[in-house]
């Protein structure tokens, strides 16, 4: 295979680990809100935050781009913040993924007692066990599985809109109306997230990192449209039976062979998203802390585990807390990582005006999203 072949198999495999990183829980969950907060609320949602965690994306890039290192999102931080800075991001970081990997054992236990029967805990565990060992055998064996998970997310996915659009149905969703406005909020944020996919990004593109840029936007362009689709059919076809996890309502609407295409997708959304999340978190305490892989490995499964069996919440209750809580605080620090590091270059890159608005207005979503949802929880 020619370099040519090499770089282009690259390029997709980078995509590939992207979209396996955000696409997962989240998206089972956007359909129950848009039936609660309405088609328009959540399309404007689905734009904001999208646009937001693009550029937030972006100005990451930039960021891992300036550094010949290995690090994770704290490490980062600690170039330009100190230890403070690092401990300070670390730890909204490590809240982040712990909360998804939360979400995804939840999700997966729930997906396979629907599909098999039997006990969603029984069943949460196991799937904990295998994609833990997954995790510790690093980025080599995960991209691979992306690539072939991502590509049959868009066959199923292509499959699931076909069989929903005859069910489709406008009144199912819920009127206008303005107090909903930030009701998707935070699973939306959860939903989009991805910005620890970036230095796994920039790894696999070695050699040919300018790609990164378009890698980012060819992936969240896809991205959104998988969650536009997925969203609105399901959501205007099953309509006050939409679950929580879409999948579930969704097969019970559409008949057994739509439950088993459906709990198939759900699994494999949610379990790309716990492999490439769970590396990141694994490299954030090998590459940021100088952890050894094995009790990086032990700090990244464990805590999941117990969270699992002691303070486990309801799936929405997940999304949207720590989407909106965990996911803007880390939001907010890239942000201002970002100004700093423009600062510290030559005079002409320093922050443009037009780039420091947007970030300001980006910090107040965050901060806005935060608030709310403190307060409303």
């Amino acid at each position: 295979m020619n370099k040519k072949s090499n770089n282009f198999i690259d390029y997709l495999e980078s995509i590939a680990v992207l979209i396996g990183t955000v696409i997962g829980a989240g998206i089972l969950g956007l359909p129950y809100l848009v039936v609660k907060a309405g088609l328009t609320i959540a399309l404007i949602n689905f734009v904001l935050v999208c646009s937001g965690i693009i550029i937030l994306s972006l100005y990451f890039a930039k960021i891992v781009l300036k550094s010949n290192e290995d690090h994770q999102l704290a490490g980062y931080a600690g170039i330009y913040f100190g230890r403070t800075g690092r401990n300070l991001l670390g730890f909204f970081l490590i809240a982040e993924i712990y909360g998804a990997l939360l979400a995804y054992m939840v999700g997966e236990g729930q997906v396979l007692s629907s599909f098999f029967r039997g006990s969603s805990t029984t069943y949460s565990i196991l799937f904990y066990v295998v994609f833990s060992v997954m995790i510790y055998f690093g980025l080599n064996l995960i991209k691979r599985f992306e690539l072939l998970m991502t590509f049959f997310m868009f066959i199923v996915v292509i499959f699931i809109t076909l069989i929903s659009s005859s069910h489709f149905n406008l009144t199912n969703f819920a009127p206008f109306d303005l107090s909903n406005l930030l009701l998707p909020y935070g699973a939306t944020l959860f939903a989009f997230s991805g910005a620890s996919a970036v230095p796994q990004m920039r790894k696999i593109l070695i050699g040919n990192e300018k790609k990164l840029f378009s890698a980012i936007l060819c992936g969240y362009s896809l991205i959104f449209v998988i969650y536009f689709l997925f969203a609105v059919i399901v959501a205007g076809a099953t309509g006050i039976f939409t679950t929580e996890i879409a999948t579930i309502g969704l097969g019970k609407v559409l008949g057994p062979e739509a439950l088993m295409l459906a709990n198939l997708f759900a699994f494999f959304t949610m379990g790309t998203s716990f492999l490439t999340l769970g590396l990141a978190l694994k490299q954030t305490f090998e590459y940021d802390y100088k952890f050894g892989k094995n009790l990086s490995w032990l700090l990244t499964v464990i805590v999941p585990l117990a969270m699992f069996l002691y303070v486990k919440k309801d799936f929405i209750e997940i999304l949207n807390f720590f989407g909106a809580v965990a996911g803007g605080l880390v939001g907010i620090m890239i942000i201002l990582m970002f100004f700093k590091s423009k600062r510290t270059e030559r005079k002409a890159e320093t922050v443009s005006a037009k780039s420091y608005l947007i970030g300001v207005i980006l910090i107040i979503m965050f901060v806005s999203g935060i608030v709310y949802t403190l307060l409303s929880g």
